[in-house]
């Protein structure tokens, strides 16, 4: 079985509560993230277990509509003696059910000061056709939706 990886990180000059509340934001997603374009949801805010419709734009032009559903969902809390957060979601449907492709997207929070955030995001592709995913396309995906985090969080008032 073979495997794709994709990862992509960055340092926020702003609290760890700010970047949650801006990665939990799905319904300003447009305004900012030039990877994950849009996301439809029933729940508002998402919760663990809510469905999610990506709408991802790679930097080709190539447009893709993701199911996923989020199945991990830790808001920031001290995990010893550091304070972190954790939101991941995986690839739902049928090629996830045939073993065909598999996924999970993770990202995490690490504040580094009462003013400063890491935020580190990974996705391991797994399953019978993950090599042919393109994951080219979503490692620079990640990478730009890191910067475009890093630069909404930084441009909001305190």
């Amino acid at each position: 079985m073979t495997m794709a990886y994709a990862s992509a990180e960055t340092i926020i000059q702003a609290p760890i509560e700010r970047v949650w509340e801006v990665m939990l934001d799905i319904d300003r997603y447009q305004q900012w993230n030039p990877f994950v374009t849009h996301i439809e949801c029933a729940d508002t805010p998402p919760r663990l277990g809510s469905d999610l419709t990506l709408h991802v734009r790679f930097s080709s032009g190539l447009k893709r509509r993701e199911i996923e559903q989020i199945t991990c969902l830790e808001p920031p809390q001290d995990q010893g003696g550091e304070l972190r957060a954790t939101l991941v979601y995986r690839f739902t449907g049928l090629a996830h059910d045939w073993n065909l492709v598999r996924g999970q997207r993770y990202q995490y929070l690490t504040a580094l000061s009462d003013t400063s955030t890491r935020y580190f995001t990974e996705e391991n592709l797994t399953g019978w056709l993950s090599w042919v995913a393109p994951i080219r396309g979503v490692r620079d995906g990640f990478e730009r939706h890191a910067q475009a985090l890093k630069e909404r969080c930084e441009s909001l008032p305190v």
